[in-house]
């Protein structure tokens, strides 16, 4: 490498205050033992799809498990050795270094892979809208397919069911030909990381950080968000958590309430037309497109009012009447609107 500004291909795709953040010689928060265990994790599904990959008969270089770089400045933080096959990019200004998770040889030559590992409901929603969902992943993917100078395979793997997602990246030639795999063009071209790495640069030059760019999962990892938040985290005693199951159960409980919502309107919709069917045709129950649908007529509910009961009843009979449920978990969840927005 020259003695250009040098990036990590793995970070480009990150919030650009963030990498602009790091560029200014601001100090990230340390890393955690979540950090470690969270690197550690996804190192063991990276290879459980390597896995996968090989029993589907594909030869992947160098096989099931990564190789340590032995480049220099190729560490983490706790200097243990980077995983992958090293691969830089030299430009007239900005140098990138990176690790490849694999290749795969093929009859028609050795090509890179990248491997993703996401959760459930993160692997449909890559399934269904791909790099739209993932933006943040497709910088990385166009560096890599730029330093190998071909096109790639992408794999994304289902940690909870094992299931993969197969694409074949900017394969504009159709070089590569593998059954169930999705031919798939990225978002975005290496000239646009290059765009946005210039403007960083542009922003550092004049000693500022440009507006934060990123989602609201990345800033709950990212060790610069103290620079972000206008909230005293401290005081209001809300800890940041970055454990990926943790993570996880956060997506899985915003995609839960989507789909909720969704679900609500589309069956109040769908019960209004099956009873406005069976008032109109005076039916009391009918099937219909695997439904079995009961018309008993119009009813009210009746309840008591706690607190006129509380006013006119002795509390000793209330007492009497009152009754105690099982133990539940009392709390209280809410779905921020704002990335750096903190709730009590």
């Amino acid at each position: 490498m020259n003695n250009n500004i040098v990036y990590r291909i793995s970070n480009v795709g990150e919030c650009s205050r963030s990498l602009a953040a790091s560029r200014l010689g601001n100090n990230p928060t340390p890393e955690t033992e979540d950090d470690k265990t969270r690197l550690k994790y996804y190192s063991d599904l990276e290879e459980i799809c390597a896995k996968k990959l090989i029993n589907l008969g594909l030869q992947i270089l160098p096989g099931e498990q990564s190789i340590e770089c032995n480049k220099p400045g190729c560490v983490y933080e706790d200097g243990s050795r980077r995983k992958g096959i090293h691969v830089e990019i030299q430009t007239d200004l900005l140098d990138f270094v990176g690790h490849l998770d694999r290749r795969v040889q093929l009859k028609s030559g050795v090509y890179p892979v990248e491997i993703k590992c996401l959760g459930r409901f993160g692997w449909q929603k890559f399934v269904k809208d791909n790099f739209k969902s993932y933006p943040s992943y497709a910088m990385p993917e166009a560096c890599y397919l730029e330093a190998e100078g071909k096109p790639g395979l992408y794999v994304c793997m289902n940690r909870d069911t094992g299931d993969l997602a197969k694409y074949v990246i900017n394969d504009k030639k159709k070089e590569i030909k593998l059954d169930d795999f999705i031919d798939l063009e990225l978002p975005v071209t290496f000239e646009k990381v290059i765009e946005k790495l210039t403007n960083i640069e542009i922003e550092v030059a004049s000693g500022t950080m440009p507006k934060g760019d990123g989602n609201e999962q990345e800033c709950s990892w990212c060790h610069f968000r103290y620079l972000c938040s206008t909230t005293d985290i401290s005081e209001k005693k809300m800890a940041i958590v970055n454990v990926p199951a943790v993570l996880d159960a956060a997506t899985m409980y915003k995609e839960g309430d989507y789909y909720f919502k969704m679900g609500k309107g589309m069956k109040d919709s769908a019960s209004f037309a099956l009873y406005e069917h069976a008032k109109q045709n005076t039916l009391e129950k009918f099937r219909v497109g695997g439904l079995s649908v009961n018309y008993h007529g119009q009813t009210t509910r009746k309840w008591y009012d706690a607190k006129v009961l509380e006013a006119l009843v002795d509390k000793k009979i209330l007492k009497k009447a009152e009754r105690e449920s099982a133990p539940y978990d009392n709390g209280r969840i809410v779905i921020l609107k704002e990335k750096d927005e903190v709730e009590e």
